[in-house]
């Protein structure tokens, strides 16, 4: 999957990537009164040919670079540790080292505050995994590549897997900041991935493109929140192992195969463990 030349950001021009995704480039011009940007992947406007825009954030595209990810960071630590009910501007302001009156010039409430961390962290995701993907030679290869690069973007910001797994899949499935809007564009890029590993005939065909794309990122998300939450950081090396593993092998050993060593949590090999009474005990082995 040669990866194909992308025009500079400064165009102004939607690109066409090697999955045949369009991706709107990041210097689009706003739409609507108060600078209000349309969410990504928006419905296609009945018989214009155009998007329905949905107005969810004001003045963000104001934000110089450094200002963008001091609020990022703020934010997604704020949303993690609080939830959404329970978290506040002030605190983000805080974190950020910025005057609460600057969040609020950027973003008139709190939801649009979270529906900007909930896009920029989304919208890098599906960024970082399409063009890791691109550069696969295979559908094979695009398949490690996928995996890698989610479970690098969680081990990069890991209490982001825990404001999208905690917070998004309560939101009202039709609000704007539902999980099936917000995870559209990565949705589609696995998307692809899958549909290319079928027609290879590296995947089973008769799996549901739906089901295995739905059952992969799903997967890839739950193991990195439990990585963080119950181990308390996130081993990337350790996780993508063991993720492909299952993915790719399957937890069900062959019948008649024997046990081999078992990895430990380091990553190491342990004996299989021999039963209580067995003769290897009883001759002292």
């Amino acid at each position: 999957m040669p990866r194909q030349g992308r025009p500079s950001k400064d165009t102004g021009a939607a690109e066409t990537s090697a999955l045949g995704l369009v991706r709107q480039p990041a210097s689009a011009p706003a739409a609507g009164e108060g600078g209000a940007v349309a969410a990504a992947g928006s419905d296609p406007a009945a018989g214009s040919g155009g998007t329905r825009k949905v107005e969810l954030i004001t003045r963000e595209r104001g934000l110089s670079d450094e200002l963008r990810r001091r609020i990022f960071h703020a934010a997604m630590d704020v949303f993690a540790e609080r939830g959404f009910d329970r978290a506040k501007v002030e605190e983000v302001a805080e974190r950020a080292g910025l005057a609460r009156a600057t969040i609020y010039y950027h973003f008139r409430s709190k939801r649009d505050l979270f529906s900007f961390l909930l896009q920029q962290g989304i919208d890098e995701m599906a960024s970082d995994v399409e063009a890791a993907v691109e550069l696969a030679p295979s559908a094979r290869a695009a398949l490690d590549a996928m995996v890698d690069a989610h479970i690098d973007f969680y081990a990069r910001y890991q209490s982001f897997a825990r404001v999208v797994l905690t917070e998004t899949w309560r939101m009202d499935p039709t609000s704007d900041l539902s999980a099936q809007r917000l995870l559209a564009h990565d949705l589609k890029v696995v998307g692809e991935v899958i549909r290319m590993a079928r027609t290879e005939g590296v995947l089973r065909e008769e799996l549901n493109e739906a089901f295995l794309s739905s059952t992969f990122y799903g997967l890839l998300s739950a193991a990195a929140v439990h990585a963080s939450l119950i181990e308390g950081h996130i081993d990337a090396s350790r996780l993508k192992r063991d993720v492909k593993n299952l993915l790719f092998h399957g937890a069900l050993r062959p019948e008649g195969a024997k046990a081999s060593a078992r990895p430990d949590r380091a990553g190491g090999a342990t004996p299989p463990t021999r039963r209580p009474g067995s003769r290897r005990d009883e001759e002292g082995l």
